[in-house]
């Protein structure tokens, strides 16, 4: 396989709080649906919740769930590449077996306490659901996660070392992870409004995603319309701080314009922005935006889904891919008012060129950058 094999994204697949299939999430999106509510515990505001009861939702649920939709109908090679993205695993099973055992009472099953929420286990889950026998593999960069296991999906492919990929993003919310982010101050009381004057902050959601990569060459010969071609890729590292962006965007626009690579950036129409709504973020992503991709339109999901952590990159990923095909970009959930300087989308607007990019940020400086190309059948 060549380094320079194109890439098709052939199917997709995606649950969370405004949809549980991709198109169903993507038609959400567009009608400017919003899907906070509130926590499933108390004292730490709302969040973007799948399902009506969360207490009951596992990543790795989520993540068979998006995986059967992303290879429906596809007769799956054996020696898929299976890569898998997640920030916090299942971490709710060892919640509840340490409350379990808090409280004096006898595990059902003791490895509960620590094997059910590894990470690796949302990957196992969905290969063994699958049956499949390839490279399976697992990325936790922080919220850039699911970004970076479609970027690494990708060049297992153009290194000849899987025939075909697919790269899962989930979490589902767990007690840690939301008390965490509202120790750090980074909650906000009310839904999120990303790139508003008065945001005030995030909101935790919990969702998942799946892309199916192949060579361009082997979906079409398996009678399979490509949706898109991921174009480029690029990641970066502010080491800046372990919470805080790179206030000056440099980082955010390195990996820009490695995706980019050679291809001109007046090329790209839409930007789905990984907007936080929080006031770190949103200001040095407008900034890299803005450098990088002048003239770009751009929105964020996060004021209708929450920030769905280590599932992020995967979702919005899939919500780019089908911005290219159904021509539509959604808007910015939640937006009111801007500050000075460029405004992210208020509304659904077409998307008339044929270039989109996704972009996410992460703590630890991780920033990835995907490019994806719209599919031409003249191609």
């Amino acid at each position: 396989m060549s380094a320079h094999t194109e890439i098709a994204i052939s199917r997709v697949g995606a649950t969370c709080s405004v949809g549980d299939t991709a198109p169903a999430v993507f038609e959400a999106l567009c009608a400017g649906s919003r899907g906070i509510s509130p926590a499933p515990w108390e004292g730490r505001g709302p969040v973007g919740c799948t399902l009506e009861s969360s207490d009951s939702t596992l990543s790795s649920d989520l993540a068979i769930q998006v995986a059967r939709e992303a290879t429906e109908g596809v007769d799956l090679p054996s020696d898929i590449a299976v890569v898998g993205a997640t920030t916090s695993g299942d971490m709710r099973v060892g919640e509840e077996a340490w409350f379990q055992q808090h409280k004096g009472q006898a595990l059902a099953r003791p490895t509960d306490f620590l094997w059910r929420q590894l990470a690796h286990g949302i990957t196992q889950s969905v290969c063994h659901r699958l049956g499949t026998k390839g490279i399976r593999l697992t990325v936790s960069t922080a919220c850039t996660s699911g970004a970076v296991a479609i970027g690494l999906a990708a060049d297992l492919i153009r290194t000849g070392r899987a025939p075909a990929a697919l790269a899962v993003g989930t979490d589902a919310l767990c007690k840690l992870t939301l008390h965490g982010f509202g120790a750090l101050g980074a909650m906000s009381p009310e839904p999120a409004r990303p790139f508003d004057v008065d945001r005030a902050g995030l909101n935790l959601g919990e969702g998942a995603a799946a892309l199916y990569l192949e060579p361009v060459d082997l979906a079409i010969a398996a009678g399979r319309t490509p949706l898109a071609i991921l174009e480029g890729v690029g990641n970066t590292s502010d080491a800046h701080r372990l919470t805080a962006p790179d206030p000056s965007g440099d980082g955010a626009r390195r990996a820009m314009e490695a995706a980019l690579g050679d291809l001109s950036n007046d090329g790209v129409s839409y930007v789905c922005a990984h907007g936080t709504a929080t006031r770190l973020n949103d200001a040095m992503e407008q900034a890299a935006i803005g450098s990088s991709l002048p003239g770009a339109s751009f929105s964020s999901i996060k004021g209708a889904v929450g920030h769905t952590l280590g599932a992020a990159g995967a979702l919005e990923a899939v919500v780019t891919v089908l911005s290219l095909v159904e021509g539509r970009m959604p808007p910015n959930t939640g937006f009111t008012k801007a500050e000075a300087g460029t405004a992210p989308l208020s509304k659904m607007a077409p998307l008339q060129g044929v270039r989109a990019m996704s972009v996410n940020f992460a703590f630890g400086g991780h920033n990835t950058a995907l490019l994806f190309r719209r599919w031409e059948p003249e191609e």
